[in-house]
């Protein structure tokens, strides 16, 4: 996310916008918020809201995953048959 924010601040500016037509808004989607780990303290002013970022939950559809399991279908690391599950 840092190369990201400063690609962002060297397009629009980190304090000044040079185009006042322009309101940059930067929103983060994601299945999760975002942690304290992505450093938004250190983001310019206009990219977050009261020094958050801003974000909206990104519904993910369930996937697919082939894994190897007995011929019960209990998952199992050196199983010769195989099955499909969903998960989130």
């Amino acid at each position: 996310m840092d190369s990201k924010v400063k690609r962002l601040g060297e397009i629009f500016g980190n304090d000044q916008f040079t185009n006042p037509d322009i309101k940059p808004i930067l929103v983060l989607t994601s299945p999760k918020p975002p942690t304290e780990k992505l450093g938004a303290m250190k983001w310019s002013e206009w990219m977050t809201k009261d020094g958050s970022p801003r974000w909206m939950q990104m519904t993910m559809p369930k996937r697919r995953q082939l894994i190897r399991c007995d011929k019960n279908g209990k998952s199992d690391a050196k199983g010769q048959h195989a099955k499909i599950i969903e998960r989130n």
